[in-house]
């Protein structure tokens, strides 16, 4: 009877998985502008698997997810579609995994119950389909966690890299395990057989950025700076402090016990990883500047394992020894989740209504280069993911940089591109916008305009380099 019950909860999660790919199937059949850093990544593909003739790079951003998408680009599987596709699929098995380290550590049952709360986090499925580093990086994570808890050092350590490939911070989750190693048996072997192929994998990383810049070390000293970006800046340390904390039962109402688990894993050394990462994500991002709430993502998975050990911790605590509170108690985490499931949906349903049901009419202008031959200066990325036959320079780091990186480039530029919205000055003042203005009338004055188009809120401009 026992064995079966099993069985009921393992089939039981892949029809959670499979509710939660249909469910996703629905959102995807609508339509959704691409974001700023999902044109990036599809346009580095692009550059990577055309030796550099065709899309767009940036040194700041990390090498895994641009990977990937130029394979699929370089196969023929290049829409948006199969690209969200793959996205999702990165989600399902985030969840897959969250269930499988939530039996190596109680059971089916507990496992479930943490996938059914990742799953059907609002930050987390309407994430899903978006062709970002979040949801693949922490699946990486995942596994890496997952795969030291079987003991499996060598495959948590290539994980842990391919996490860090995907996205820099990730690099905590494998300081977290290493940590973690000396709260067991054999610390000093199985962090070596972890580091051995974290490490060499690390050594192909910093040769690699050699070769390509002659610094090993140059993207991670890029995307270091992005760390201090004040336009997602927040305003007070209370604030800065709180931040991340109160995105969290935003999620969830019931993920405020993460506190409470991280408390109780100390009577179980088998969640010590778990809180140990916990604590480095949390102090990682409150610390940076930049603050946004996707960066949730990297730790959202270990915030919901440790709120489910709270719930299960306290179910047994209780239910040993004081019978009736258990009623009270059962009563009292059954509201909770009611409240936290219903804000859920009604976060999701929000989410699909923003949705549109028609190709978004901005679709329109970044298709402007989908078959023109010619280096394009933009300062939007996301043109890159609509051409397979232009290359695209960037000179969007900041008012005052762009400026000079536009004066470097202009000489490979057969067009140029120009947003006024790429980069919200807002609270830094009138010489922001000044510097702007000045950018924008060089460029109308070195330039011949050929597209001046105000689509949904937003004004493009397009110039074609004169001909003498």
């Amino acid at each position: 009877m026992q064995d079966m019950g099993r069985v009921m909860l393992r089939k039981s999660v892949w029809l959670l998985i499979l509710v939660f790919f249909a469910l996703q199937m629905l959102f995807l059949a609508k339509h959704k502008p691409l974001m700023w850093d999902e044109g990036t990544y599809i346009g580095m593909g692009k550059y990577l698997f055309s030796s550099g003739n065709i899309g767009l790079w940036e040194e700041i951003r990390p090498y895994g997810l641009p990977v990937v998408l130029g394979f699929l680009w370089k196969i023929g599987l290049s829409s948006i579609l199969w690209y969200r596709l793959l996205a999702v699929l990165f989600a399902a098995g985030a969840v897959y995994l969250v269930f499988r380290i939530g039996d190596e550590l109680v059971g089916e049952t507990f496992g479930l119950f943490s996938a059914v709360l990742l799953a059907f986090s609002p930050l987390f499925f309407s994430s899903a389909p978006d062709i970002m580093t979040d949801l693949p990086s922490v699946f990486f994570s995942l596994a890496a966690v997952y795969f030291f808890l079987k003991g499996n050092m060598h495959v948590s350590g290539l994980f842990a890299f391919l996490a860090f490939f995907f996205r820099f911070p990730h690099f905590m989750v494998a300081v977290s395990i290493v940590i973690a190693c000396f709260f067991t048996k054999d610390a000093l072997g199985r962090a070596s057989r972890f580091l051995l192929p974290f490490v060499f994998l690390m050594g192909v990383f910093f040769a690699v950025n050699f070769w390509a810049y002659g610094d090993m070390a140059k993207p991670l000293f890029s995307a270091a700076s992005h760390q201090g970006n004040e336009v997602y800046a927040v305003d007070g340390v209370w604030d800065n402090f709180a931040y991340y904390f109160l995105k969290v039962p935003l999620q969830n109402i019931f993920l405020i016990f993460f506190l409470p688990g991280m408390v109780f894993s100390l009577r179980d050394r088998r969640f010590f990883v778990l809180s140990i990462a916990a604590f480095f994500y949390i102090l990682y991002f409150t610390v940076i500047i930049n603050k946004q709430e996707r960066f949730l993502l990297s730790f959202l998975p270990f915030l919901v394992i440790l709120s489910a050990f709270w719930a299960w911790h306290s179910y047994k605590l209780i239910k040993m020894k004081l019978k009736l509170s258990f009623v009270v108690f059962a009563v009292c985490l059954g509201f909770v989740l009611a409240v936290g499931f219903l804000g859920a949906y009604w976060k999701i349903e929000g989410h699909y209504k923003w949705l549109l049901d028609e190709e978004p009419e901005v679709q329109g202008v970044y298709a402007f280069f989908s078959s023109v031959n010619g280096t394009v200066l933009t300062s939007d990325p996301v043109f890159s993911a609509y051409s397979d036959t232009a290359k695209f320079l960037h000179y969007y780091s900041n008012p005052y940089d762009s400026f000079g990186e536009y004066e470097a480039s202009k000489g490979r530029a057969d067009y140029v591109v120009y947003t006024p919205d790429f980069y919200p000055c807002g609270e830094f003042g009138p010489d922001c916008e000044l510097k702007k203005h000045m950018l924008f009338e060089r460029i109308n004055a070195e330039n011949v305009l050929v597209l001046d188009r105000t689509v949904e809120g937003r004004r493009f401009y397009i110039f074609e380099r004169k001909t003498i």
